[in-house]
């Protein structure tokens, strides 16, 4: 058997149940928004977890279109809603839709069915990760976040912790 560096580069070894959790997740049928917190020390596979979901079959059938987008310390609510758009919006140029208002990028956003992976880049992640998933949602929806959908981040509840399978 011989496999390709980007397969042995991705393959989670011992994540299997999370893997099935987090698509278990995405794939639900519900009409809200629905925001998964993976938590955990570097090198635990929090990266590899989503991007191994985003790339299953079964998770590309089940969403319009899906977009990966990384989010420094230093992050623009507008900018990544660019950036998710340019990913998922095939009718539009970037020119056009950075001539939108913040407002209009998320009600775009919001109105497609999309898997959104949104990789922290920067140390204290944890800690300013709700800040980042609360400013984001407000940015598309205009309304403040349901506690329980990223209560998870801080005090674990509700998050997938690679560390602790």
């Amino acid at each position: 058997l011989s496999s390709s560096p980007s397969t042995r580069q991705n393959a989670l070894v011992g994540f299997d149940e999370l893997l099935i959790e987090v698509m278990d997740k995405l794939t639900r049928q519900q009409s809200n928004l629905c925001i998964i917190a993976i938590v955990g020390m570097g090198g635990i596979g929090k990266t590899t977890l989503p991007r191994n979901a985003y790339a299953k079959p079964l998770i590309m059938h089940q969403f319009d279109s899906r977009a990966r987008v990384t989010v420094s310390q230093n992050y623009n609510v507008q900018e990544i809603l660019l950036e998710i758009l340019f990913c998922i919006s095939k009718d539009e140029s970037l020119e056009s839709l950075s001539m939108r208002s913040e407002g209009e990028l998320g009600e775009r956003v919001h109105k497609t069915l999309c898997f959104y992976f949104l990789q922290n880049r920067h140390r204290h992640a944890k800690s300013s990760h709700r800040h980042h998933l609360n400013r984001l949602h407000h940015g598309c929806c205009h309304n403040p976040l349901p506690h329980e959908s990223i209560g998870g981040t801080i005090e674990g509840r509700g998050a997938v912790d690679p560390q602790n399978k």
